[in-house]
């Protein structure tokens, strides 16, 4: 009998577990396919490439993921801290994707050495852009963490 209760409270940890890591995942798996979307009237040379665009981030997002969740174990916040957290991390994520699309790059020049990148264009055209967010972001929810952990007494 004590081993059914405990699988039962392993099943119901596991689904609010699960819970979270698809808040996060979709949220953030969201932001990309609203930048896919709205590039995808502009660029028609590159079609191509978002298939893999979201491929790869979906695997980024769902290693996110996956390490919030297990951040999260150690002391386990409010389901509505999590969410506004992750909403304010896709929004961040929006907002870097949203300035790829509509900033005006002219890739002629930066290729041909004619004019370099300012600081914010580099930023924003960096592949390491968004793993840096994306581990920021851990950060500061591992802190949020430890700082709660320190309170409870």
């Amino acid at each position: 009998m004590d081993k059914l209760i405990f699988f039962v409270n392993l099943q119901k940890g596991n689904s609010m577990n699960l819970q979270r890591f698809f808040i996060s995942f979709l949220l953030l798996l969201s932001t990309t396919i609203i930048y896919i979307l709205v590039e995808w009237q502009d660029n028609v040379d590159v079609r191509s490439a978002y298939p893999i665009l979201l491929m790869i981030c979906s695997f980024l997002y769902a290693f996110y993921a996956f390490i919030l969740l297990n951040i999260d174990k150690i002391n386990p916040q409010k389901i509505s801290f999590f969410l506004f957290f992750n909403i304010m991390v896709s929004f961040v994520v929006l907002s870097l994707h949203l300035t790829f699309a509509f900033y005006y790059f002219d890739f002629y020049v930066i290729n041909e050495d004619i004019e370099p990148l300012i600081w914010y264009e580099k930023i924003i055209t960096s592949g390491w852009t968004l793993p840096i967010i994306l581990i920021i972001s851990l950060c500061c929810y591992a802190l949020k963490v430890k700082l709660s952990t320190k309170e409870k007494p």
